[in-house]
């Protein structure tokens, strides 16, 4: 699966069944930066599932191999069954058999998995050219950039990141047989997630929307969530207190990319606390001048793309969080997104872009 990226602070905020339960622990701003720094080498090295379960090689072969086990087993239970016993002590050592075989099976099964993943394990770090070269390819329209040090996950195969314009492809698929083969798509859903945003960039204060609708995200979920509102509160008061500067020049990371850790509190405060905010007045989070270069490389917008890029800030406004159930769950609003449906279509596409 692909996305924009986690539209969810870096904080790892953990919900409880009950926000009035007594053990409910508040964050403070320092745990919120020094927690943001281990959630950034957490996706950069993987968690457990990624390390274990990560190489899309490794799991397919493992099931296949179970999966053919289990087969087997029950071809001979059939047959077995329209022969029949010549008694129910031979039916009992058949069942018995059986039952070894099967476990036996998945043990096979995970035993492929297992050495297959170790192998990838090894080529983790391997530098790979690959990604770098299809960008080039397949997005000389484009400003985009690859990362340097990507990311490991089992469930997220790649993500644009429209904060720095940054894309970020897993590791896993480096080096990896099948992965391999899906990096080409990959790379041009990515690259399709770019133009749109470089598109939303060069409106009339385009700067201010791209930046307005990143954040506005992150509140949205806050103010959806007791436990995380709780919890950016108490970080937004923490930085107002600090009169001594202890917070300048702090960074965070929010999913991969660097922001200023004041500015992006003070608008995280004024999107929540505020019942009207002036999108100009908003501290700016993202990379403007990486935006003003792509605008200046890819030139005025013509009318009719300048409709299409206001149906595309409309739809970040809505992007849906990027969890796990909206990545798997075909009826979801991350699947019916007008920017996820068109990447999808430019991934598909043997053409260097898809024309709109």
């Amino acid at each position: 699966m692909t996305g924009l990226y986690n539209n969810i602070s870096s904080i790892n905020f953990k919900q409880t069944k009950g926000v009035q339960k007594r053990s409910l622990k508040i964050y403070s701003a320092d745990k919120f930066v020094s927690n943001s720094n281990y959630q950034e080498e957490k996706r950069v090295k993987g968690d457990f599932l990624a390390r274990n379960f990560g190489s899309p090689t490794a799991c397919k072969c493992g099931l296949w191999v179970a999966l053919l086990g289990e087969l087997i087993c029950l071809f001979k239970v059939i047959s077995k069954k329209k022969s029949g016993f010549a008694n129910s002590s031979l039916k009992a050592a058949f069942d018995k058999k059986i039952k070894l075989a099967m476990v036996g099976s998945i043990a096979l099964g995970t035993a492929t998995l297992a050495i297959i993943q170790r192998w990838q394990n090894k080529l983790i770090n391997k530098p790979s050219s690959e990604p770098q070269e299809l960008l080039e390819k397949y997005g000389s329209d484009t400003s985009a950039q690859m990362s340097d040090a990507n990311f490991r996950s089992n469930l997220l195969a790649a993500q644009y990141n429209p904060i720095n314009g940054i894309i970020d492809v897993n590791k896993n698929y480096f080096h990896d047989p099948i992965g391999k083969k899906r990096l080409e798509n990959l790379i041009k859903h990515e690259l399709q997630h770019a133009r749109q945003f470089e598109m939303i960039a060069a409106l009339d204060n385009g700067l201010e929307k791209l930046n307005y609708s990143i954040i506005n995200l992150s509140a949205n979920y806050m103010k959806r969530n007791p436990v995380a509102l709780l919890q950016i509160q108490k970080v937004i008061a923490d930085v107002k207190k600090d009169t001594v500067g202890k917070y300048n020049n702090t960074k965070i990371y929010v999913s991969g990319a660097e922001v200023d850790f004041k500015k992006y509190i003070k608008a995280l405060d004024m999107l929540i606390n505020k019942d009207e905010v002036d999108i100009k007045e908003l501290p700016m989070i993202i990379d403007a001048e990486h935006y003003k270069k792509a605008i200046a490389k890819r030139g005025k917008l013509s009318e009719a793309e300048k409709k299409k890029a206001e149906e595309y800030y409309q739809a970040h406004l809505h992007y849906p969080a990027l969890t796990g159930f909206n990545l798997i769950n075909p009826f979801s609003g991350y699947k019916s997104n007008l920017l996820e449906k068109e990447a999808r279509k430019a991934s598909k596409s043997k053409t260097e872009r898809i024309n709109e």
